[in-house]
């Protein structure tokens, strides 16, 4: 008897042994493809950045004479779905409104796809641009970022740093260690990447509703290439690094603030309904030990990489196909009523005071103005102001304008119909307070900035 249980205790102990060792090798394997498909930029094609960026840029070539069409399948795909889960999206007015938005959002593409309808929308600077330059871009990065994630979110990476991050992203920031490593991803990749990355560990328990709404308005901002446009629409070159550590500073100190105001504050710190909570983990002592652990242990116990990719896979493409009819409606509609309306300028309004606050010159003030409003319809039209103030405006009006689309994050052209996509519980009137709060916030902040800088 004593021999049986003792064959019996060693069969487990090699179980066991096999077992963790098998967690310990995806543990590193999957976890450094990650880290390498994300972070690590290498040259290729004449372009100088990460695995899934070259990938993404391949595609674009690859595809392109398709992916209009691509873009309008998805579109009718969009339309089955809002008819398949009409109990969702027609629940109440805010879903209603985005529903519609959708609806007439795929009216339009099916004009600019089949270069049929009115003028004014088939203008170069309205639907073709933004179905060239927005839903085609973030169609591709999507799918390709979603095919990547599971190597950096599922096999431990992002537990291991979780644990060591979160002493100091838990008092400061009200979120877990693991939204570093999702700010970091989107701000190498873009929004939509750290969008998709929320989703995801949102419906698997990870985050509860309060931090899903504060790490995808608050961490998920425009890539670095973005900042790179910026930079150089701007005149701001030879400052390239102080713009690129203080916009980032800057995004990461007003999401401190929104952490503490509405109405991100008062969102429920639970986890969806449906989902078994297996939240974050908090380690007092031996930190990186715990870490590493607790890494290992995900790796182990985590189900087979190709069920976790048809199963991403399908979920990103229902977000892509709301995107292209819900980011072509807001997009395509801030262009016109940019182009055909004076709400921009009477927008503009409200933050000709707060920028004189900052002593923002006179003769730049209404320009510099217009470009915040502005941001909300899109993260590029500031860009316009140089078209208007050229490089006789200040060094620091342009080097605020360069730092509001990147801090305020929020925008109609993209973002909005990409977050309310996914299972983030944030309303369309939410959206809206929480960009003014954060513009008006970064506008004080790098208004400061820029009188003690330039």
């Amino acid at each position: 008897m004593a021999e049986i249980t003792l064959s019996r205790a060693s069969r487990v102990s090699k179980v066991s042994k096999v077992s963790n060792l098998r967690g310990v090798g995806l543990f590193y394997i999957m976890s450094l493809i990650g880290v390498f498909s994300f972070f690590i930029s290498f040259p290729f094609n004449g372009n100088d950045t990460f695995l899934v960026n070259h990938v993404v840029a391949m595609a674009r070539v690859g595809l392109a004479p398709v992916m209009k069409y691509i873009v309008y399948f998805l579109g009718i795909i969009s339309l089955i779905d809002l008819y398949a889960r009409r109990e969702r999206f027609f629940r109440d007015g805010a879903n209603i409104f985005m529903s519609v938005a959708k609806m007439i959002g795929f009216i339009m593409l099916t004009m600019v796809v089949f270069n049929h309808g009115p003028e004014f929308l088939l203008t170069p600077e309205a639907g073709p641009a933004v179905l060239f330059k927005i839903l085609i871009p973030i169609t591709i990065t999507v799918v390709v970022a979603a095919i990547f994630l599971p190597f950096l979110l599922d096999y431990g990476l992002i537990d291991f740093f979780g644990v060591l991050a979160r002493p100091v992203m838990r008092p400061v920031f009200k979120a877990p260690g693991l939204s570093a490593v999702i700010a970091v991803s989107a701000f190498l990749g873009n929004f939509s990447i750290g969008h998709i990355a929320v989703d995801m560990l949102q419906k698997k328990g990870r985050l509860t509703m309060r931090e899903s709404v504060l790490i995808g308005t608050g961490f998920c901002t425009v890539s670095v290439g973005f900042l790179m446009l910026l930079s150089s629409a701007f005149g701001l070159d030879q400052y390239w690094n102080f713009y690129f550590w203080s916009a980032f500073i800057i995004t990461i100190v007003v999401t401190i603030f929104q952490a503490r105001i509405w109405p991100t504050s008062t969102k429920p710190d639970r986890c969806l309904e449906g989902c078994t909570p297996n939240l974050e983990k908090e380690f007092k002592t031996n930190l990186l030990r715990n870490a590493y652990n607790e890494g290992i242990n995900v790796a182990q116990h985590q189900k087979s990489f190709v069920s976790r990719e048809k199963l991403i896979l399908k979920e990103s493409i229902l977000v892509v196909a709301a995107f292209a009819t819900g980011v072509n409606f807001f997009a395509t509609g801030g262009v016109l009523i940019y182009q055909y309306t004076p709400l921009i300028q009477y927008a503009a309004y409200i933050f000709y005071p707060i920028l004189k606050l900052v002593q923002i010159p006179a003769y730049d003030l209404w320009t510099a103005s217009q470009a915040c409003a502005i941001s909300f319809l899109d993260f590029s039209l500031p860009m316009i102001v140089i078209t208007q103030g050229g490089e006789e405006m200040a060094l620091a009006t342009r080097y605020v304008m360069a730092v509001v689309p990147v801090s305020a994050i929020i925008f109609l052209g993209a973002f909005i119909p990409c977050i309310m996509s996914t299972s983030i519980r944030v309303s369309l009137f939410e959206l809206i307070v929480i960009w003014f709060e954060r513009i008006v916030i970064t506008i004080l902040i790098a208004g400061v900035v820029a009188m003690l800088y330039f």
